[in-house]
């Protein structure tokens, strides 16, 4: 279903930049990068690909972690069972950076 998705997704970039002069459409494969970032961690300082801090949502969680008995959050992947932490969403974000750049 993915692989489904994506072509499709593909296509429709593609097809929008074909009818819309000018435009440049591109597509990041999240998918891929965070399927690696979770088959190696370490890199990115993450020690924690399978678990969440069940007291994600106290409101002082980023300071006082350890009173909740969790680790840092940063060396967490996952914030929740659907979302993953700002630490993630910056290793994101600096590799579509690099993806943007690469596409100028």
């Amino acid at each position: 279903m993915l692989t489904s998705y994506n072509q499709i997704l593909n296509s429709s970039a593609v097809h929008f930049a074909a009818t819309h002069p000018g435009t440049k459409a591109m597509v990041f494969d999240t998918f891929s990068f965070l399927s690696s970032v979770l088959d190696d961690p370490a890199p990115y300082g993450i020690k924690n690909i399978t678990n969440y801090c069940p007291r994600y949502d106290a409101p002082d969680i980023a300071t006082n972690y350890a009173s909740y008995g969790c680790n840092p959050i940063p060396e967490y992947f996952w914030y929740n069972t659907g979302h993953i932490t700002y630490h993630t969403h910056e290793i994101l974000a600096k590799e579509v950076g690099k993806f943007l750049e690469g596409q100028s």
